[in-house]
């Protein structure tokens, strides 16, 4: 997911460009004075959604077709914390996007906004996809489990 946020933040940079001539030894025209530096959204951004703890996925689901009702039973509890976790790490993703979004709207231009939104909702949506995929292999296993035990 780091990689995904670093590649949000090199799209959504401005490209820089070189001062050829005061690298050749002239001065720099001075017709405009300099505008203070605006902060990086997109980097403070990936700064602050750090703190959302991503929640770690449990052990293998066992097989059904062998697995005792103790193993299945601490797949399901294994399975079940990783979904509040989840809910937990989306939650704060959500909280943190939308106030992030409310200290820099007067600072940072709309695109640049919109890059944390987009980052946010890409990482809520890896999120979702994890944790019900998860659960579909879970589920899959109990239903095998059940089809051997009646």
């Amino acid at each position: 997911m780091f990689a995904l946020a670093c590649a949000a933040w090199l799209l959504t940079r401005p490209h820089v460009g070189t001062h050829a001539q005061a690298d050749r030894g002239n001065p720099a025209p001075s017709a405009a004075p300099v505008a203070a530096a605006q902060p990086d959204v997109v980097l403070s951004a990936q700064s602050v959604f750090v703190a959302c703890t991503v929640p770690a996925e449990p052990g293998d689901i066992p097989d059904g077709a062998t697995a005792t009702l103790e193993q299945m039973r601490s797949a399901h509890a294994g399975v079940s914390a990783y979904d509040a976790a989840t809910t937990a790490y989306i939650h704060c993703l959500d909280s943190t996007a939308s106030q992030f979004a409310q200290q820099y709207q007067d600072v940072a231009s709309k695109p640049k906004l919109q890059a944390v939104t987009t980052l946010a909702v890409t990482l809520h949506n890896a999120a979702v996809e994890k944790d019900r995929a998860l659960a579909d292999r879970l589920n899959r296993q109990i239903r095998v489990f059940k089809a051997r035990h009646g």
